[in-house]
């Protein structure tokens, strides 16, 4: 094997793909020092749901970016959707024999994990989606208009960092104050979010993300506090009071907690994603079922769904919970004929707390 000696890179590689922004620049970096000790490197590219069109066209721009080298990279493609950060294609690419993973769309994952699998590393390159200064003027000038309650406290998804420290400033000209995370919210978590609010007495949360996903996920966790919860969307440029999504919700969770509550032996549901995969949160709820002399069975599975649940005996386990990602027994599970429960929902039913719903742990 010959080795060439490989060119100085410090350039930014901007990846633009339809109106997103793709900062590469770590990537090509990664990419070139592992081409200093191998003749050849295989690159496993996986992404969430509405980024898996843009795939080719992002490896076309890495491949400008790194020029000659470009044929000493061979890509690999992981076409299920990734559902987060927290879904990293390790097993894929162990079976592939790739050297890195590319993943695309998001930021390292921020919370605890254990290196199960993590035999690969994992190169993240986020995407930025991009507005107009119209559009960004729009939003802002929507925002202002509301007379909310200040001050507000912003947040965001991966795709939407830029946008949203963007929104802050122009508001803050405007006399509004407006504090933006440090951390984007995730689906599972925002208790990020919960913290500033405490610290600053906030009275306003805005969640900058497509959908209702992330604005429910926030608006669960903030649920015990006296906030308003709304959400911005930066593909239809509307802002929306959360409100009535988020007790709906609630009130549909705590008929669930209540199907549960004669339940006689659980299903503790375990994921085996690497960023799921939480056997802490298993063993509590063990000791609490424990306690109250309750049957429990462990189950391993990777994607969770009915048909999967639908294959056991339909009498036993008479309810679940879900460890993996607590979303799950929302969206997913949640009209399942038996009770599907989140871990803090079955915090709540174990130690007979129902009083403050606890989301997601």
């Amino acid at each position: 094997m010959v080795l060439v000696k490989m060119p100085e890179t410090s350039l930014p590689c901007i990846i633009r793909v339809a109106r997103y922004a793709f900062n590469a620049s770590n990537a090509i970096k990664i990419l070139h020092n592992l081409l200093r000790d191998s003749e050849k490197v295989k690159v496993l590219v996986e992404a969430p749901q509405g980024f898996l069109q843009y795939m080719q066209d992002i490896v076309s721009g890495l491949n400008n970016c790194l020029g000659a080298l470009s044929d000493r990279v061979e890509y690999l493609y992981r076409i299920e959707p990734s559902y987060g950060s927290c879904d990293v294609g390790y097993k894929f690419a162990e079976i592939a024999q790739a050297d890195v993973i590319l993943h695309l769309g998001h930021d390292f994952y921020p919370y605890p994990t254990i290196d199960v699998g993590k035999s690969t590393t994992a190169i993240y390159v986020p995407g930025e989606y991009i507005l107009s200064h119209q559009e960004i003027e729009r939003i802002v000038d929507t925002i202002a208009n509301k007379n909310l309650k200040e001050p507000i406290i912003f947040t965001y998804t991966y795709q939407h960092r830029e946008l949203t420290r963007q929104i802050a400033e122009k508001l803050a000209k405007k006399g509004i104050t407006a504090i933006v995370t440090s951390n984007p919210v995730l689906g599972c978590y925002a208790t990020n979010v919960a913290r500033i609010i405490t610290d600053v007495n906030a009275a306003t949360v805005i969640v900058v993300a497509g959908g209702s996903f992330h604005v429910l996920g926030v608006g669960l966790t903030l649920v015990n506090k006296d906030v308003d919860v709304y959400s911005i969307d930066p593909y239809s440029l509307t802002l929306t009071n959360a409100g009535k999504l988020i007790w709906t919700t609630l009130k549909k969770r705590y008929w669930r907690i209540h199907e549960a509550m004669n339940s006689s032996e659980f299903g503790i549901i375990i994921g085996v994603k690497y960023g799921q995969y939480r056997p802490w949160v298993a063993l509590y709820l063990e000791k609490l079922l424990k306690k109250r002399k309750l049957k429990y069975r462990y189950m391993y599975l990777d994607r969770v769904t009915k048909e999967d649940l639908d294959n056991l005996a339909p009498s036993k386990p008479d309810a679940f919970i879900v460890t993996s990602c607590p979303r799950l027994a929302i969206e997913d599970l949640g009209d399942y004929w038996r009770p599907v429960l989140t871990p803090g929902e079955a915090r709540m039913l174990l130690t007979g707390q129902l009083d403050r719903y606890l989301f997601p742990w």
